[in-house]
């Protein structure tokens, strides 16, 4: 091409070019951003607008908005003191003697003694109170026996004239009580009856714990006589009662070792436990699902009660057993004006279903009826409240709570070390480790 007629074209348009670029350029960024408009418009329609629309929907709270909130929070705060108040409640319960606790008040060993006996005696009101017996003794079958001897004609049979003697009298014993309970079943009882404390105790300290751990036993067998007087209220005969038996109220018995604590089997010479607190999870009858244990809020006991009871009184027994229920307090002294408190303390952690054997050796002398009935085992907790009670509690189970906890401390700690694998002085190695899985395999 020639360059001159190139050069003449050039001149001809050149006025055209700054335009042409600037139309070039606006091309290139207004469709861009006529897109990102558009895209922008379409978000804002979509978000901001609903948005507005949501917020002209919304409430406008008054000016004075505060005051009604705050009188929201003053009845979360109310309650919480309510439930603070009933805890405390749940603990201030009547002592069996206002001699004792927190410290006894005289010198005299006699004074545990005498706590002993109103321990029985109280046993035996609670008892009395539901109307309670038990099935004739060896001593009125034999005496009932000689008496019908002299009318029994000769040759009538022996064996059959016998049987009917033992089931009239059983019948006698079943229709005359609402329910069969014998004290000897509950904890603490023949303790009291065959303890003596210059040839028993070994220290005074020991005196004490015995009486506080006795109270604590009183206030658990209270509740359970009490469901079954509940239950029972309506019946003045075993035949028509729901829970026909109390066979036990009984505890743990938490054996020290050393530095160990855990619980043992009991034997004939255990025959009768008192109660102690649960400082571990190795401690109770039963590893508990609440995992509770005693601490300086709480105090834990467990304990087991079997019943014989009709079938369809199950559930009813254990709902009573853990509702709530009012009792008397008239200040740790006596000395003040009586008021009405409630308690609801106790937890059930594992129950069983047994048959009843009704000729078997337990239960021969006992007449339940034409009820179908069942043997419930329960295992239970309890649970005190500590700073309810807290200005009653002997120095010496506060102190015999506070080194077992710090043994108990100390054997987890030692635990974990031997987990990590440190070898203990003078021990087989897996002579420590099975021991160790055994012992501390909950710390």
């Amino acid at each position: 091409m020639d360059m001159s007629k190139l050069k003449e074209v050039y001149k001809s348009y050149s006025s055209l070019m700054v335009p042409f670029i600037v139309l070039l350029f606006g091309v290139i960024f207004l469709v861009p951003a006529q897109l990102i408009s558009r895209n922008l418009r379409q978000k804002v329609q979509a978000e901001s607008v609903r948005m507005g629309n949501n917020l002209q929907s919304l409430t406008v709270w008054p000016r004075d908005q505060f005051e009604e909130e705050k009188k929201r929070q003053d009845a979360y705060q109310k309650d919480a003191d309510q439930i603070d108040f009933l805890a405390r409640q749940s603990g201030k319960r009547q002592l069996l003697s206002d001699q004792i606790f927190p410290e006894p008040e005289y010198a005299s060993g006699s004074i545990f003694d005498d706590f002993g006996q109103r321990f029985r005696n109280a046993v035996d009101v609670l008892i009395a109170g539901v109307n309670a017996g038990d099935c004739p003794t060896q001593a009125e079958l034999d005496m009932f026996r000689r008496s019908s001897e002299a009318r029994r004609p000769l040759r009538e049979n022996i064996s059959e004239v016998d049987a009917a003697i033992e089931d009239n009298l059983c019948r006698e014993k079943a229709e005359r009580s609402a329910v069969y309970v014998k004290p000897e079943d509950l904890d603490g009882y023949e303790f009291w009856e065959q303890y003596s404390y210059y040839a028993q105790a070994k220290s005074r300290d020991e005196g004490i714990r015995n009486c506080w751990y006795s109270q604590l036993a009183y206030w658990i067998i209270e509740d359970v006589v009490d469901t079954v007087g509940t239950l029972n209220a309506e019946s003045s005969s075993v035949f028509t009662s729901p829970v026909k038996r109390l066979l036990s109220v009984t505890f743990p018995l938490i054996v020290e070792k050393g530095k160990l604590r855990y619980v043992a089997p009991r034997s004939k010479e255990d025959k009768d436990v008192l109660p102690g607190y649960i400082l571990s999870l190795q401690d109770g009858f039963t590893l508990a699902c609440t995992r509770r244990i005693s601490d300086s809020d709480i105090d834990i006991v467990h304990f087991q009660v079997e019943v014989v009871v009709g079938t369809d009184a199950v559930l009813s027994f254990m709902k009573e057993l853990c509702s709530a229920k009012k009792h008397l307090f008239k200040g740790w002294d006596n000395s003040q004006p009586e008021q009405v408190f409630e308690h609801n303390q106790i937890t059930i952690l594992r129950y069983d279903i047994d048959s009843v054997r009704r000729d078997g050796a337990t239960h021969s002398l006992y007449r339940y009826g034409e009820d179908a009935i069942v043997k419930l085992s329960l295992i239970c907790e309890y649970i005190f409240d500590a700073k309810a009670y807290d200005e009653v509690k002997p120095k010496a189970v506060k102190d015999e709570v506070a080194e077992s906890l710090n043994e108990l401390k100390k054997a987890s700690m030692k635990g974990r070390r031997n987990l990590r694998g440190v070898p203990k002085k003078g021990a087989d190695k897996k002579t420590k480790s099975s021991t160790k899985k055994d012992v501390l395999s909950d710390f």
